[in-house]
């Protein structure tokens, strides 16, 4: 077995294991569970070794959705780094931190029955993607958060069409966002996206497809 197929192995069942956890895990007893469990050709120590470096990296493993990592890093003592804490903060309604920041309880925010109310799209059109970026890329975080288990885009009549011209455009340019995070936004708002862009999901993805205005209508990423 490859060292990142040994990798995704652990990470995956590490999610299995804390996912009903209520309160901080022994680092060391998940190891020697899922060194008993696989037994791979590793030891103890390098298994423990893998598991301290690759929690720091759950943020960025685009195989567990934004439920499953808060819960990982609550149960492995994960702190939490700026950028990605300002995305929890987005999803959780309460947030516990100590002195390190890693959480000490959370409670998510309700994700049931959001639509795109005349509020949202009163934000959505007074927002200014050239003029306040900052702004933006919040509002685009928590749209994304709170629809990313939609399973079809959104009906955006009511948005102004120049804006959704430049929400296109300033998704394709975000630095913050994964590449996997704006193919689900783009997806969810319905915009056409350009073929440099569309290039660019086909290298890193498992599946893309796009209509005739080259607008995503499936879109699966490839796991890490």
């Amino acid at each position: 077995m490859k060292i990142e197929e040994e990798i995704l192995q652990l990470m995956n069942y590490v999610a299995e294991r804390t996912k009903h956890a209520t309160s901080p895990m022994n680092l060391a007893q998940i190891c020697r569970d899922f060194d008993a469990k696989f037994q791979p050709c590793l030891t103890l120590s390098c298994i423990n070794k893998r598991l301290l470096t690759n929690r720091l990296k759950i943020p960025k493993m685009h195989k567990f959705d934004m439920d499953t990592k808060i819960q990982m890093m609550f149960a492995l003592s994960v702190p939490l780094e700026t950028g990605f804490l300002k995305e929890v903060k987005n999803h959780t309604e309460i947030l516990e931190l100590d002195y390190q920041n890693r959480i000490l309880k959370y409670e998510k925010k309700s994700m049931e029955n959001f639509n795109f109310s005349n509020r949202w799209i009163d934000i959505a059109n007074r927002l200014d993607p050239e003029e306040n970026d900052e702004e933006f890329i919040d509002f685009l975080k928590f749209l994304f958060e709170k629809t990313k288990n939609l399973k079809a885009p959104m009906d955006l009549k009511a948005l102004d069409q120049g804006k959704i011209r430049k929400i296109k455009e300033k998704i394709e340019e975000i630095d913050e966002f994964e590449i996997s995070k704006k193919a689900e936004i783009a997806f969810l708002l319905s915009v056409e996206i350009s073929e440099r862009f569309l290039r660019e999901l086909r290298e890193s993805a498992e599946i893309v497809e796009v209509d005739a205005k080259n607008r995503i209508t499936k879109y699966i990423a490839r796991d890490i």
